[in-house]
């Protein structure tokens, strides 16, 4: 019998009770494994929200076994940071971040708790509204690239992008906003080119002005469907072209 095949979340609870017992290294690392992989399990597959509770649950039991798998800890935050963007809740935002610096103190040089500590850190400072969350995130996107970064990594650049575009809103000076909008508009275009959705791109053109770009990768974009009107509507990046008739006729070809 293996465990990951067989076991039954019980039969998995009792066997824990005997392997940390016994101290067995070995099958401890094999059932935090079953735990971890049920979790990530649970997230992709169960479609109700109870599967946060569940996953975090499984993860725990994974940790308990005290085998200190940096995996382990990126998930935890993984989870917790998905948890929290839907509950809008700073304090399991700060419940992740304690488990990806979890994960970096066990291996400093995990590049995949640096994005994902990042990506979350983005997520609390759109909740918060705050130039210094994204600031933060900024510093570890930042530390990213002196490690090493690999430069096609499009979800990093994409996210990246995607945060400065909303930190520019939070900037009055008007030298500093160009140069935040330089700059998203360049780590959106490494995320474009690497396969990234072209809808961040297409804003940071439609901020610039530059309108037969902007709305030819509007156009992509929803094409593929990767945005829908109704976003665009009440996105403020195209304020600028509510009255372009190009804009609006693109638009109404998608409704």
């Amino acid at each position: 019998m293996t465990i990951k095949e067989d076991f039954s979340i019980e039969n998995a609870e009792e066997m824990g009770k005997i392997i940390i017992a016994n101290n067995y290294n070995k099958a401890k690392e094999v059932l935090g494994d079953f735990y971890n992989d049920w979790a990530v399990k649970v997230i992709k597959e169960e479609g109700d929200n109870s599967k946060y509770g569940k996953a975090l649950d499984l993860l725990n039991k994974a940790n308990s076994l005290n085998v200190n798998q940096v995996t382990y800890f990126n998930n935890w935050g993984i989870v917790l940071t998905s948890f929290a963007t839907m509950k809008k809740s700073k304090e399991l935002f700060n419940e992740s971040f304690d488990k990806f610096k979890m994960a970096l103190d066990i291996d400093p040089q995990d590049i995949t708790a640096m994005i994902n500590w990042a990506y979350s850190l983005s997520n609390l400072a759109y909740l918060e509204n705050s130039k210094e969350l994204y600031e933060e995130a900024f510093e570890k996107y930042e530390e990213l690239l002196k490690r090493g970064i690999d430069e096609k990594d499009s979800f990093v650049f994409d996210t990246w992008a995607n945060s400065l575009l909303f930190y520019y809103y939070l900037i009055e000076d008007e030298k500093i906003k160009d140069d935040i909008l330089n700059s998203a508009l360049e780590k959106a275009q490494k995320g474009y080119e690497n396969g990234s959705s072209p809808y961040n791109l297409a804003c940071a053109y439609s901020l610039k002005n530059e309108t037969k770009k902007a709305l030819s990768l509007l156009n992509e974009s929803l094409d593929k469907n990767l945005i829908t009107v109704s976003h665009i509507e009440k996105d403020k990046d195209w304020d600028n072209f509510r009255k372009n008739k190009e804009f609006i006729d693109l638009l109404d070809q998608y409704r």
